[in-house]
Formats: structure tokens, C-alpha cells, sequence
């Protein structure tokens, strides 16, 4: 009875372990999704810029949603407020 439990004791450790890694790429995926859309926001945010080249303003949201992160910080540095 004493070596069941700690099989179980183990089994739990594992699968703390696995929802505690999951976790943490749960927050790293909010975190990129959070800077795309604030990123986003600011290439909208240029009207003037959005009117008069409306493609250029989809290929720069397209870069952002389709961007790897280091792509992303170069269009981000275009678009600083």
C-alpha cells in the first residue's frame, strides 16, 4: 500500500509539472497576442496614413499577425508613436 502512493505521489509530480510548463507557454502566447494587437493599434491609429495607402497598411498588419518576433520589432520600430 505504502509504494501505490508513492506511484500516485510521482504521477502528481509529473503532471504538476506539465500543467506548471503549459502554463507558462500559455502566458508567453498572451503576451505576443497582447503586443500584436497593441502594435495594430497603432498602425490604425494613422488615419492619414491608412487613407492615403490603404495596401500598405494591410501588408503592415499582415507582417504583424504573420511576423516572427524579431520581423516584429523592426515594423514595430516603424510604427513608434
Amino acid at each position: 500500500m505504502g509504494q501505490r502512493r508513492v506511484d500516485e505521489v510521482e504521477c502528481l509530480e509529473k503532471k504538476v509539472e506539465h500543467l506548471e510548463t503549459a502554463l507558462r507557454c500559455a502566458r508567453r502566447e498572451m503576451l505576443d497576442a497582447r503586443g500584436r494587437l497593441a502594435l495594430i493599434a497603432r498602425i490604425l491609429r494613422d488615419r492619414e496614413r491608412v487613407q492615403r495607402a490603404p495596401g500598405v497598411t494591410f501588408g503592415a498588419i499582415d507582417a504583424v499577425l504573420f511576423a516572427e518576433t524579431p520581423t516584429l520589432q523592426r515594423v514595430e520600430r516603424r510604427y513608434r508613436d
